[in-house]
């Protein structure tokens, strides 16, 4: 299985700033992230300068370090579990406006995203550690819902900005990855970001029985 990884955007230094942050991310199928990619262009015309600033992935939690394969092989089981009842479909929701949980990291405020909610429960730590996991202790801080992120949003959007309609999103294929994001020394602060998105672990067609079985 190979990393996916993303450029994100550099100034014309290229240099950056400390304070790496980590997340616990869903990432749809190519997919449906052209389809959020296409968006892009009218939500920052309209308005949202930070459309262009996250890759199209939903992230899950913040954390204090990377998860281990076989955390990302349980989350990945529980979040297919999750969508069983419904044929294995994720379907985005209505858009709304979520802060990231969580330390800053050394930002002048939380990172703050926005795009549709999507049809998924936001996992416990417990629900993803192994019991004989030897990795060191985490922070681990879910998000209040999992949105798939269509732009950043430092200041919160104002009620009264006229956005364009998303569009309709519905997928089975996704997977689960660890994400790490840096902010650059160059360019607008809280939209100028160097991000890289580790090996994905595709949620399975279905949960291993030891999952199914409790």
């Amino acid at each position: 299985m190979k990393p996916h990884a993303e450029p994100g955007r550099k100034g014309p230094s290229g240099r950056r700033k400390a304070g790496l942050l980590r997340f616990a991310v869903l990432v749809p199928h190519r997919d449906s992230r052209r389809l959020v990619t296409a968006c892009r262009p009218s939500l920052f015309a309209a308005g949202l300068p930070g459309a262009w600033s996250f890759p199209a992935v939903a992230p899950l939690a913040r954390l204090s370090r990377p998860l281990a394969a076989s955390e990302l092989k349980t989350l990945a089981a529980f979040l297919r579990e999750a969508t069983l009842g419904r044929g294995g479909w994720i379907t985005a929701g209505e858009p709304a406006d979520i802060p990231s949980p969580g330390s800053d990291g050394g930002l002048e405020g939380p990172l703050r995203f926005w795009g549709p909610v999507l049809d998924l429960p936001v996992p416990a730590w417990r629900d993803i550690r192994a019991s004989e996991s030897a990795q060191p202790e985490t922070v681990y801080c879910p998000f209040p819902a999992a949105v798939l992120c269509f732009a950043l949003t430092p200041g919160g959007v104002p009620p009264s900005l006229p956005l364009p309609a998303l569009p309709a999103l519905s997928f089975r294929a996704a997977a689960a990855a660890a994400m790490t994001i840096r902010p650059l020394a160059a360019g607008a602060q809280g939209y100028s970001f160097h991000w890289k998105i580790g090996p994905l672990f595709w949620l399975p067609k279905k949960p291993p029985r030891s999952r199914r079985s409790t």
